[in-house]
């Protein structure tokens, strides 16, 4: 998808517990510009969210980074 589009589908889930506000971290990550990371896998923005995982609700220190790099402070 190119930046800026809305990619819309349908897949079925290999966990039936997701959690809302991780999803919603990540796809705001997204609308910020930010890319998936391999940083680490606690980053909100890692690929994936493990099964039921409440985790991925608060930013990390590289999150946090990713974000400064792209929108500095004054």
């Amino acid at each position: 998808t190119e930046p800026g589009q809305l990619q819309y589908g349908q897949t079925t889930l290999a966990c039936p517990y997701v959690d809302l506000q991780s999803t919603a971290a990540q796809e705001w990550g997204h609308v910020v510009s930010l890319n998936h990371t391999n940083q680490s896998t606690r980053d909100v923005m890692y690929p994936t969210i493990p099964c039921g995982s409440t985790s991925k609700r608060n930013l990390t220190s590289h999150d946090l980074a990713s974000i400064s790099a792209l929108y500095p402070a004054h």
